[in-house]
């Protein structure tokens, strides 16, 4: 089953993944004292065993639940993250590139007859095999 193009994990996957989450949990509230929770954990982890064992077909609905969080999440971090790493790697390193008078792309125009740039050396056609 696909859901927006991205094939679901099988149910027993699903049911396995959540079982060992919550028997990590279970472990995380048992050391720091918490026995309610980690109770309820320790319950929640072998129910989700025992479907997944028994009838893995029942986890069907939670299984899709999952993914479109997943995928909503996805949608919504992804360009948080991709912006956050522009303005705080790239925009810093241009900005002092500007200041230095550095123009890597030669970008800024100068009064000159043409823009083309020579060739030290000529372009050999042996260089056009093998580019990738």
């Amino acid at each position: 089953m696909q859901i927006s193009g991205v094939d679901l994990p099988s149910n027993r996957k699903f049911g396995f993944f959540v079982t060992l989450i919550c028997i990590m949990i279970t472990v995380y509230t048992v050391l720091n004292h918490d026995q309610v929770w980690g109770s309820l954990f320790a319950l929640l982890s072998m129910m989700f065993l025992l479907l997944t064992l028994i009838n893995s077909k029942l986890l069907q609905t939670l299984n899709i639940g999952w993914m479109c969080l997943g995928l909503v999440l996805g949608k919504i971090i992804t360009p948080i993250v991709m912006g956050l790493i522009f303005f705080v790697f790239f925009t810093p390193i241009a900005v002092l590139m500007r200041l230095s008078g550095r123009d890597e792309l030669k970008l800024s125009f100068k009064k000159q007859q043409t823009y083309w740039q020579k060739r030290e050396e000529p372009t050999q056609a042996i260089s056009f095999e093998n580019q990738f």
